[in-house]
């Protein structure tokens, strides 16, 4: 069975793995005896090594990691899009949404502190966490566990990684950086955009609204929003290697954040009515959503825009979420958070990776 390092993202056999003493440090290579009963002595000193390393970085792997399947997102976008913002409230609703049934849990230190910290800036203190820093390659690790899924006293468990890399990353296309290696590998992914970077959202919106909403870089730097599909679809493109005329073949959700500007736009259409994907995703709610964008999109003069994502991508979903439910108070201060749908795309990728169930 082959894994993905989540830090130097090769594909490694688990044969392959590397055990780490705590007392001394050496490195051993289990044999086939104690890969199956999953206890490796240190070869060095006799100990018990528990540390479970890639041989190719020696990076340290959680040990859920190598005894679930990995699902692999990576969510891409321009610089102000709101990554940061929506992947901490989409984990939070994971985490605490009961009738999903879902239990997740972080898998390294990193993780932990990383969600931990974000969480904080935007439930308690109402602020919005600083900018993904360039060239900061490290994902999050979560285990997550299907409680609808349980037989034989086990529980249908994934390791479930995430990628958030900084916007002028996905804006400057390096086959060698981590960013593409994570994406060439990854099971699905999320497009994040700012709907203020299209022209017409900007001049139909309150110019309060649209200075408190912008996040003061990534609106104005195209000239043609469908600049923002082609410059993203060519850096997904590279990561995988494949030709300007070959389609993406994997699952992609595009996903419209801050939709709380714009719900005066979708009064009674089904962006703005509450999410109904709680027992399982409902097929003909995210297929209502995906129209009423599309919708929304002709009629803003955005055909483009479509187009754009049409010849690129084989399979693409729309998804209007606001990660924090209404617009902010000023520029450096939240509304009490209140997410809408933020949950929709995860689950989407989740049902088309059979996760959960869809109907």
């Amino acid at each position: 069975m082959k894994i993905i390092c989540p830090y130097c993202f090769g594909s490694i056999d688990k044969d392959d793995l590397l055990y780490q003493c705590g007392s001394c440090g050496h490195n051993s290579k289990p044999t086939l005896i104690e890969r199956a009963t999953k206890k490796v002595t240190c070869k060095e000193c006799g100990k018990l090594a528990f540390k479970i390393l890639c041989p190719k970085c020696e990076g340290e792997l959680p040990r859920d990691m190598i005894y679930t399947p990995n699902l692999l997102f990576s969510i891409v976008g321009v610089s102000g899009a709101g990554k940061t913002n929506y992947i901490t409230v989409m984990l939070e609703e994971l985490r605490k949404t009961a009738n999903l049934q879902l239990s997740i849990a972080p898998q390294n230190k990193y993780t932990r502190e990383t969600h931990s910290a974000n969480r904080q800036l935007i439930y308690e203190e109402h602020k919005k966490p600083g900018s993904t820093r360039s060239g900061q390659p490290t994902p999050q690790i979560w285990r997550i566990q299907n409680l609808n899924r349980q037989a034989f006293n086990t529980i249908k468990t994934y390791t479930f990684s995430i990628f958030d890399g900084a916007g002028e990353d996905h804006e400057n296309i390096d086959e060698n950086s981590p960013e593409c290696r994570y994406i060439s590998v990854s099971k699905a992914i999320m497009v994040v955009i700012d709907p203020m970077i299209l022209q017409s959202v900007r001049n139909s919106l309150d110019k309060e609204v649209y200075e408190k909403s912008i996040s003061g870089v990534g609106a104005s730097m195209y000239k043609d929003s469908s600049d923002v599909v082609h410059n993203i679809a060519s850096y997904i493109k590279s990561s995988r290697g494949l030709r300007f005329n070959q389609k993406i073949n994997v699952p992609v959700a595009v996903v419209f954040t801050k939709m709380d500007a714009l719900m005066h736009e979708f009064r009674n259409r089904p962006v703005s009515s509450p999410s109904p994907h709680i027992d399982y995703f409902h097929e003909s709610d995210s297929r209502a959503v995906d129209n009423d964008i599309r919708s929304w999109m002709q009629d803003k003069g955005e055909t483009a825009f479509i187009n754009g994502l049409e010849a690129n991508f084989n399979e693409f979903v729309f998804f209007g979420v606001s990660s924090f439910g209404a617009v902010p108070v000023s520029i450096d201060q939240l509304s009490p958070i209140h997410p809408h749908r933020v949950l929709d795309p995860a689950l989407w990728l989740f049902a088309k990776n059979k996760f959960i169930d869809s109907k």
